[in-house]
This record gives structure tokens, C-alpha cells and sequence, in this order.
């Protein structure tokens, strides 16, 4: 899964690398190495492996939260019957 996920933001690097666009997200600010004001440029393995660690984060704690959510709502029926 890792190697589809890092094939993916490759491509979209290369994309966006290609594109006149400017793009005001995140991947947009790791890319803009013209800012004079930018002290480090990272390289394409250092913008790879922070996406995919907020990937993973974002991953992680949406499952812990909607597991912990079901857990909540069986060990409390009253509460699952008010959200009904």
C-alpha cells in the first residue's frame, strides 16, 4: 500500500512541478523553493515521507476516533437511542 500511496504523490509532484498553477495547500508550499524567505529546501524524499507520516496521522486517529465512538455508543444504549 505504501509503494501505490508514494507512486501517487510522485505523480502529483511531477504534476505540479509541470504546471504553471500556483497551488496554496500544503504540497504547494513544500514545492515553493523560489520564496526567498524559504531557509530549507527539501528534497523530493523529505516531502514524500512528511505527506505520507500526515496521511498516516490522519488515518490513525479517524479510526481510533470512530472505533472509540462505537465502542461508546454500545456500552451506552440511552446514548445510542438519542442519536437514533
Amino acid at each position: 500500500a505504501r509503494e501505490n500511496i508514494l507512486k501517487l504523490l510522485r505523480k502529483t509532484i511531477e504534476e505540479r512541478r509541470a504546471s504553471e498553477v500556483t497551488y496554496e495547500d500544503m504540497l504547494g508550499v513544500l514545492l515553493d523553493t523560489d520564496d526567498e524567505k524559504v531557509k530549507y529546501k527539501l528534497t523530493d524524499d523529505q516531502i514524500l515521507d512528511l505527506l505520507v507520516a500526515i496521511i498516516y496521522a490522519g488515518y490513525e486517529t479517524v479510526s481510533t476516533t470512530t472505533m472509540m465512538a462505537v465502542k461508546y455508543l454500545h456500552d451506552n444504549p440511552r446514548a445510542l437511542s438519542q442519536i437514533r
